[in-house]
């Protein structure tokens, strides 16, 4: 039961990072865009 519990609170966090990562490349691309005009 603690492995599952682990592994599940892992798997969240690795999907919290990707989702960071996802918004955070968002903001890059537009304030690049602002950036440049």
């Amino acid at each position: 039961m603690r492995y599952d519990y682990d592994h599940g609170r892992r798997d969240g966090l690795r999907l919290a990072l990707a989702a960071l990562a996802a918004e955070e490349a968002k903001w890059a691309v537009l304030l690049g865009e602002v950036s440049l005009r």
